[in-house]
């Protein structure tokens, strides 16, 4: 059944998100970015007080950078 079916987000992640540096709140969680590492330039969004990243399928380490975000909150890996 069609109207059963899940869509989730996949893919590289892009960096085009750099141009919302008001941004405070990103959920990602619960996608399918198999494969895919968590992009360095997320620490470089310092209003970010939020980030769900949890149940994505993120693979490789915890990029470093985002320990530059001072105004972080919550951190669901």
């Amino acid at each position: 059944n069609d109207d059963t079916m899940t869509q989730v987000l996949g893919g590289n992640i892009s960096s085009s998100l750099l141009g919302l540096q008001q941004l405070k709140y990103l959920n990602l969680s619960c996608n399918g970015f198999d494969g895919v590492q968590i992009p360095k330039f997320i620490g470089s969004l310092h209003k970010l007080r939020y980030i769900d990243l949890s149940m994505s399928m993120f693979t490789g380490r915890i990029p470093p950078q985002l320990g530059n975000l001072s105004s972080l909150r919550y951190l669901n890996l």
